[in-house]
């Protein structure tokens, strides 16, 4: 991987992409292709090589599918998991290795788990400016990639339930057919089933070639199928949208995680109402003032841990904790990834990096977290004698060292 640093000063995208991409698709209405928004895709195929090679042989599995003879291959998924891969290797003859086939599709979700710097990066130059151009992604971001060598899509012709961004990584172009969903829905006589006739269907489909740097968007609903002309990959954003009963859910889910949560499996009979009740109380009881306003917090809690990881919907992936010595060290923070805090009821919860910390209010702590958000490179000891003015020693270190470990702070290579 290139240094930290030198990352960040290098174009990776176009400066105006945004611009382009909402003048092109009439404000992410229509789809379209862009081209040449990704300045350096050889950066980011580097990057997510990287991110496969730290996939071995960790406490989480990544999120993978991979296709064969238009079948999905549990298999040879095993077979890619466990398998080394070295990122200065080539990846298309790695997974022709590893699984034996020589034509295939790979989908990898949440890449951004699996390199930090690819994380920041993207954050900074793609989610930054969606938040600045358009607003807040309610239900978060998820990066994928999309690996292949030959064939079409091997779920065919399909729809998206979410917006689709898209940069072309190649090095080999990819074609496209999209219709747009009422159209399809013409054609098919109403049915949004996936179809593989394809020769049917592509002679009323626009169609359009992505070339390395090209951006490719397509609204959700709307049906689309790829063919691979040799190996390629792209990049992929899904923009998820929010509605009524997600944004509860979050704050369902939210709750019941700092609440405790325990499964049953059977209860009695005789017992089944008290139990129900007593399931919902883990829920309902420890909301503050009323199950409304607990929701609404645990929704918003929700939000706020998903701000903290800019958006993306997979925290970094973080090894066991271990002893290690900061003293000598310099400490970055990116400001893509802001170190957020809500005070309430003598309690503080920090939100780093898409996990929760929670605190008492002990006084100075909230000023200690002005300090940290106000870090661009500090060395370790200063920052920890800074804190050292507004909380007790003990507690710095301990939360220094937490923020340090969950990657709200990286140290410098």
């Amino acid at each position: 991987m290139l240094i930290a640093n030198e990352v960040y000063k290098k174009e990776i995208f176009s400066k105006d992409w945004m611009e382009q991409l909402l003048h092109h698709t009439n404000n992410l209405e229509d789809y379209a292709l862009i081209p040449n928004l990704l300045i350096q895709p050889d950066y980011i195929n580097n990057e997510l090589k990287y991110a496969f090679s730290q996939i071995k042989d960790k406490d989480e599995k990544p999120i993978l599918r991979i296709f064969t003879d238009n079948g999905q291959r549990y298999d040879l998924l095993e077979e890619i998991k466990n398998a080394t891969f070295a990122p200065e290797n080539n990846l298309d003859s790695w997974i022709k290795e590893t699984i034996g086939h020589k034509e295939y599709c790979l989908t990898f979700n949440g890449i951004t788990k699996w390199n930090n710097q690819l994380h920041t990066q993207l954050t900074k130059d793609v989610v930054r400016k969606v938040v600045d151009s358009v607003g807040v992604p309610l239900a978060g971001v998820d990066t994928y990639a999309f690996i292949a060598n030959g064939g079409y899509t091997p779920f065919g012709i399909h729809e998206d339930p979410d917006h689709s961004l898209i940069f072309h990584l190649g090095p080999d172009e990819k074609h496209v057919w999209i219709w747009k969903r009422t159209d399809y829905l013409k054609l098919t006589g109403g049915k949004n089933d996936r179809r593989f006739d394809l020769e049917n269907l592509v002679p009323y489909a626009d169609h359009f070639v992505m070339k390395p740097g090209d951006c490719l968007f397509i609204p959700k609903g709307d049906f689309h199928v790829f063919e691979n002309v040799g190996y390629s990959s792209f990049l992929g954003f899904i923009l998820y949208p929010s509605n009524s009963i997600t944004i509860g859910h979050e704050g369902i889910n939210m709750l019941a995680e700092r609440n405790g949560n325990n499964s049953l499996y059977f209860v009695k009979e005789d017992e089944l109402k008290n139990s129900i009740y007593e399931q919902i109380n883990r829920i309902t009881l420890p909301a503050d003032n009323s199950v409304e306003e607990g929701l609404k917090k645990g929704a918003y809690f929700y939000h706020l841990l998903l701000k903290s990881n800019g958006y993306a919907i997979h925290k970094p992936y973080i090894d066991k904790v271990q002893q290690v010595n900061y003293d000598n060290k310099t400490l970055q923070k990116p400001s893509c990834f802001p170190i957020l805090h809500e005070t309430y009821n003598g309690k503080i919860t920090i939100f780093v990096r898409g996990r929760l910390l929670e605190l008492k209010n002990i006084q100075g702590i909230v000023e200690a977290m002005d300090v940290l958000n106000a870090v661009q490179e500090v060395s370790y000891k200063e920052l920890l004698e800074t804190l050292a003015n507004f909380i007790p020693l003990e507690v710095a270190k301990i939360l220094l060292d937490c923020i340090i470990h969950y990657k709200g702070l990286y140290v410098k290579e």
